[in-house]
């Protein structure tokens, strides 16, 4: 009599695994709300550790990815790496030869150009930075193997992958279905005279 009842027990566990939906699709927002969350999370726990020398994110975003970029890259380049404005970047290039961190130089070749360099004390400042990141990392990754999360990177890489290809697509539909251009008597687009400027 016990065996039917720990059989019964077993086939109802069995079953309500069967119906029980994916944690991916049962997580709270979502999961993509979940990767925003972690990628905040992730930030402002950097954004705290590097305060003490003066950082707030979007100063010490710069300057690891002037480092990433390397010495010398225009601000044009550097505005593109992360994805900014001009503006945005100019503010916090301001800030950053403020405190002597950085400094601005005409580009040999092209005079609106603007080259980047750090100073003396803005290499010092890159090392401390870079030991405060390593030390947040090492404080994230507690738990983890070197495995689990090489699996994790490859899975947020094909996820990026597989956005890019979505927005493209979307991008590559909603031009098929924009509306005709006005064309002029011989097929052309017309365009007022007075407004078109050679950049």
């Amino acid at each position: 009599m016990q065996q039917g009842t720990d059989d019964e027990v077993a086939l109802q566990a069995m079953k309500a695994c069967d119906d029980a939906q994916p944690l991916h699709e049962t997580i709270k927002p979502s999961l993509g709300g979940l990767l925003g969350r972690v990628h905040r999370l992730w930030r402002t726990s950097i954004t705290t550790a590097v305060e003490p020398l003066g950082m707030t994110e979007a100063r010490w975003t710069v300057m690891v990815h002037l480092e990433k970029l390397g010495e010398g890259c225009t601000q044009q380049m550097l505005a593109s790496e992360l994805g900014i404005e001009m503006p945005s970047l100019t503010r916090t290039l301001n800030q950053l030869e403020c405190q002597q961190l950085i400094r601005r130089e005409p580009h040999a070749t092209d005079r609106r150009a603007r080259c980047l360099w750090f100073t003396e004390a803005g290499h010092e400042c890159l090392v401390q930075l870079g030991e405060r990141i390593a030390r947040v990392r090492e404080e994230l990754y507690v738990g983890f193997e070197d495995e689990s999360l090489d699996q994790l990177a490859g899975m947020l890489q094909a996820l990026e992958r597989n956005a890019r290809h979505s927005i493209s697509r979307s991008q590559a539909e909603s031009a098929g279905n924009a509306p005709a251009s006005r064309t002029g008597a011989r097929g052309t687009r017309s365009r007022s005279p007075a407004t078109h400027r050679e950049s």
